[in-house]
């Protein structure tokens, strides 16, 4: 039973340890395939977070497209949720969403359909923001992350400047409401 036991705690301890060596990587390092593996992880964890979100909070599929590189200079829809990962990775996310989608959202959730962006719309989407951000930050899984309070911008023809060291990525959503990016920038 002993040599049972030490067989599965070496091999628990091993993978421990590879996971850790794993985190350590730097937002700026690059694996053997040239790209870098926590953005890579990071947009995968947002991905799937946000049709998570939709799934559980309204029963609809969010299709993803392909992610591209974001200049961070173009307006992509009517209002923005804005969240910030620090710690050992640093981050924001920006949740936009056209107004046609939210109000479904607000419909599907609050049960009343909006005419105009108002509080209740802002408060929905930087919730949204919050839950997709904080999703994405545990399946990530790496030690020492925290997530901010989020900001919601809303108007249309907005965008969101990013500091100019941060890489952009942005990944286009749709569903039968309409269509949503999530834009992530890390430096």
């Amino acid at each position: 039973m002993s040599t049972l036991n030490d067989g599965f705690i070496n091999e628990i301890m091993e993978r421990n340890a590879r996971m850790v060596s794993s985190n350590r990587l730097g937002t700026n390092e690059v694996c053997a395939s040239g790209k870098n593996p926590i953005t890579d992880s990071l947009i995968r964890c947002l991905i799937e977070s946000n049709e998570g979100v939709f799934s559980t909070m309204c029963g609809w599929e969010m299709e993803s497209g392909p992610s591209s590189r974001h200049d961070g200079f173009a307006p992509r829809h009517d209002i923005s949720g804005i969240i910030g990962l620090t710690g050992s990775i640093k981050a924001t996310v920006v949740v936009s969403v056209d107004e046609d989608l939210v109000f479904a959202v607000a419909e599907a959730i609050l049960g009343e359909r909006p005419n105009k962006i108002n509080s209740e719309v802002v408060d929905l989407v930087g919730e949204l923001a919050n839950m997709i951000g904080g999703n994405a930050k545990e399946r990530l899984s790496l030690p020492n992350v925290v997530l901010g309070l989020p900001t919601v911008v809303a108007g249309a023809g907005h965008y969101v400047a990013y500091n100019s060291q941060m890489a952009v990525t942005m990944i286009p959503f749709q569903c039968q409401h309409g269509s949503m990016s999530i834009e992530l920038g890390i430096v």
